[in-house]
């Protein structure tokens, strides 16, 4: 449930916005998850964590690394629209935008 995910409001932001981490089930990875107004969240404000229904998904190791697409890739059949990000020239990031809620508890059971 949305109001069991969202445990801290981002202190390092000067834009309001909900997060959580998140460890997936081999203890091997972690999910950060954001929403608000300048996330890929729905809704694109800062509401009560009970409204989203789409938020924004990373996926580190436990070492705060990012995952590599290799070691992402269980969760593209459940994140059908995914997409791999590339942050910086050189460097890619698992970022996945507007993921539907529902497919969290997925996302932790496939890493």
């Amino acid at each position: 449930m949305i109001q069991n995910l969202f445990i801290a409001r981002d202190p390092d932001s000067k834009y309001p916005s909900w997060q959580a981490k998140i460890p997936t089930k081999s203890g091997n990875f972690y999910l950060s998850i954001v929403a608000g107004p300048h996330q890929y969240s729905t809704p694109k404000e800062f509401v009560d964590t009970s409204k989203y229904t789409e938020v924004e998904l990373a996926i580190f190791r436990m070492d705060g690394e990012w995952a590599t697409k290799e070691e992402a890739s269980p969760v593209f059949p459940i994140i059908e629209e995914g997409e791999y990000a590339f942050w910086e020239e050189g460097s890619r990031s698992a970022v996945f935008p507007y993921v539907d809620i529902e497919l969290i508890d997925k996302v932790v059971e496939a890493l």
